[in-house]
């Protein structure tokens, strides 16, 4: 019985099941002189996920006040065709996490405010973040989940699944690429 045991064990690790493994899904979008880049690294033991960084880079172009926001003649402010929200369309879950912006003209410290005030108002076990960059043109932050220690509760306000999978299937739907 040890035999067929130890058989059985040693042809599950020379398959490479239980291997860990990394995914990353990344989108990056510019909107008002605002580049915004999204980057999921997530890593997985077969279909389960067991950590997800997420980092959030912003980069604001030099501007003149008022161009392209309609103020100036240059565009139109009832532009109805875009939602206004950074990054293209995002879950519900992360609106919910880094507060709904919706019509408005964004700028980089905006979205610092944001990110600032979920990380100052966020105790969530299983959860860090860092900011990593923040000048007056650049801000990054990093989020990390450890999803072998938050609640399934706390999970689905990150737009994070436990399935790879699924996971997978929600990023490419919004619009991300994944590697």
């Amino acid at each position: 019985m040890k035999k067929i045991f130890l058989s059985i064990a040693a042809i599950l690790l020379l398959s490479g099941c239980g291997k860990e493994e990394m995914l990353t899904c990344t989108r990056e979008n510019k909107y008002n002189g605002l580049t915004s880049g999204t980057e999921y690294k997530v890593t997985y033991i077969d279909d389960e996920v067991k950590h997800v960084t997420i980092t959030y880079n912003y980069n604001q172009d030099t501007h003149t006040d008022g161009v392209d926001t309609g103020t100036d003649g240059t565009t139109s402010d009832d532009d109805t065709s875009k939602n206004g929200i950074v990054d293209g369309k995002v879950g519900e879950a992360v609106d919910n996490v880094i507060g709904g912006v919706y019509n408005t003209v964004l700028d980089l410290s905006g979205l610092k405010e944001i990110h600032t005030n979920q990380i100052n108002n966020t105790s969530i076990k299983g959860f860090t973040s860092k900011v990593v960059d923040n000048t007056a043109s650049s801000y990054k932050v990093i989020y990390e989940l450890d999803l072998t220690k938050i609640s399934d509760t706390d999970i689905n306000k990150f737009n994070v699944n436990r399935s790879k999978t699924k996971l997978i299937d929600t990023y490419t739907t919004q619009g991300l690429t994944c590697k």
